[in-house]
């Protein structure tokens, strides 16, 4: 069975305060008399649901043709329910009852119920919402070297009133040896993710270096599929198949020095 955890990317999709927004700009139309029709999209790599990696914030570490394409299937991934509300932040405290699951994952999902305030209050959802303490990386590699990427239902880790801890948690899971990826902006709404591990994959947008990930589901069986943006586009695309390797020039993937 198939589960998108990936919400499309839209026009009305809210934005962490400072993301550039989506915008679709027609090229070409058939009222100026072309014979076709095209459009100019652009948007933010930290747009909608999307994967950082350690590039984002640490200036020597990989980005995505250097590390996405070999991780990208995640297995088991688990969801875990740490309920939440506000700006409440998420502890250490808040995770030893879910210790056998953090043992055992490679991808691990926190849902705090913040995703309900999605659609029906956008700017509460972007600028209130749940965040990580910065003493969660350090934890969460302690008790499971192997994790490999950290997903939440909040549209960042961070909160944008408390900017320094936001940073210095991105930098413990982005810098950290090893690198845990972080997806944010994550539809973990659908119940049966919380009933047993999951296989998690991704396919990248393009082979680029830019710090997010466009596409990316969730599979519990069966084959993938591609999903794209909900706008007037007139294509969209999965260039690359799940789990196909593409190789590309080495970089760094490891620590910055002094983290």
């Amino acid at each position: 069975m198939l589960i998108p955890i990936s919400y499309p990317l839209n026009r009305a999709a809210p934005l962490y305060p400072g993301t550039e927004p989506l915008t679709i700009t027609r090229t070409k139309s058939f009222e100026m008399g072309d014979a076709e029709e095209k459009s100019l999209i652009t948007f933010s790599s930290h747009a909608g649901t999307h994967i950082d990696l350690p590039r984002h914030f640490c200036p020597c570490g990989g980005s995505v043709r250097s590390l996405l394409a070999p991780e990208a299937v995640f297995e088991p991934a688990q969801c875990i329910a740490i309920p939440k509300t506000g700006a409440e932040p998420i502890r250490i405290y808040d995770l030893l009852e879910h210790i056998d699951a953090i043992r055992t994952s490679r991808a691990l999902f926190i849902r705090t119920g913040s995703g309900r305030s999605r659609g029906s209050d956008p700017d509460a959802y972007a600028r209130e919402h749940p965040w990580v303490h910065h003493e969660v990386p350090g934890f969460l590699r302690t008790e499971n070297p192997a994790l490999r990427l950290f997903g939440i239902d909040t549209i960042s880790i961070a909160v944008p009133a408390e900017p320094e801890e936001g940073a210095e948690a991105h930098r413990g899971f982005l810098c950290g040896s090893p690198h845990i990826f972080l997806l944010e902006d994550v539809d973990l709404s659908y119940g049966r993710l919380l009933e047993e591990p999951w296989t998690c994959g991704s396919t990248r947008w393009s082979s680029t270096t830019s710090k997010g990930c466009r596409w990316w589901r969730s599979r519990s069986s069966g084959d993938d599929c591609c999903q794209g943006s909900e706008e007037d586009s007139s294509s969209a695309g999965c260039p690359f198949p799940l789990g196909e390797r593409h190789e590309e020039t080495p970089e760094t993937d490891g620590p910055c020095p002094g983290v």
